[in-house]
């Protein structure tokens, strides 16, 4: 198993390889000490890097996470290359997708949604028609969507805004107040993509599925901190 291309998380490597895989981490440069004990870290740039990365693999993970000022110069390449490099070698592919929904969203949300509106939105829904042209060219893919993450180490909107000034009392939420949001639990979230991965045998040539999560507002989110930290806490909106 690879994960794939440079810039992926850390928890999905872990999950799989505490599930018994043999996993293969690309990564950015200079950043193969973020990689996991017991995974094998690649250091790689270019397509061709990837592709010659996973020859031999069983599924490639498509767990692209540039960084996000450069987003929209590297995540259409980023994604691509995972695409080549399952393609390459006939290798199923598992993506992780949260990006494809949008404003123009109908009353019952369908895992083939195709309403983003933003611009990160529009660089997954062109990630994700690639896909499904390579899969009509012979490859095979799991998609499995999911709201904003957070948990599982550091690098999410948790540790890096809500709870950014817990210890000075206070919490900043990004988004609108008193509105649902869905969030994933990246550790079960990764989870999810070793069963997935594990039972990719019985499904479609292109499946797409939906991670459950939590959808909640912000009291609820706030009020669950409260009550593990038995403590209060000031709550102000994140300035954009």
């Amino acid at each position: 198993m690879c994960s794939a291309p440079p810039g992926g998380s850390a928890s999905w490597r872990r999950n799989f390889r505490d599930a018994g895989w043999q996993v293969k981490g690309l990564v950015r440069p200079g950043r193969s000490r973020a990689v996991p004990r017991r995974v094998e870290a690649i250091e790689a740039v270019t397509r061709d890097e990837a592709v010659a990365a996973a020859q031999g693999c069983d599924v490639v993970l498509n767990a692209f996470n540039p960084v996000i000022t450069e987003w929209r110069k590297n995540a259409l390449s980023l994604g691509y290359a995972a695409i080549a490099a399952a393609e390459e070698w006939r290798n199923p592919a598992v993506s992780g997708q949260r990006m494809d929904y949008g404003r123009d969203m109908p009353p019952v949300r369908r895992e083939h949604a195709d309403a983003a509106h933003h611009a990160q939105g529009r660089h997954a829904r062109r990630d994700e028609q690639r896909i499904r042209e390579a899969c009509d060219r012979g490859m095979r893919a799991i998609i499995l969507r999911a709201g904003d993450f957070f948990g599982g180490g550091s690098g999410s909107w948790f540790d890096l805004v809500i709870a950014k000034d817990i210890g000075r009392g206070r919490l900043t939420y990004p988004g609108p107040l008193g509105i649902e949001h869905a969030w994933a639990y990246l550790p079960d979230f990764a989870a999810t993509l070793v069963r997935l991965a594990e039972q990719r045998a019985s499904f479609s040539a292109c499946e797409t599925l939906g991670f459950p999560g939590h959808t909640v507002t912000d009291k609820s989110f706030i009020a669950t901190i409260e009550a593990v930290t038995k403590s209060k806490f000031t709550l102000r909106p994140m300035s954009w």
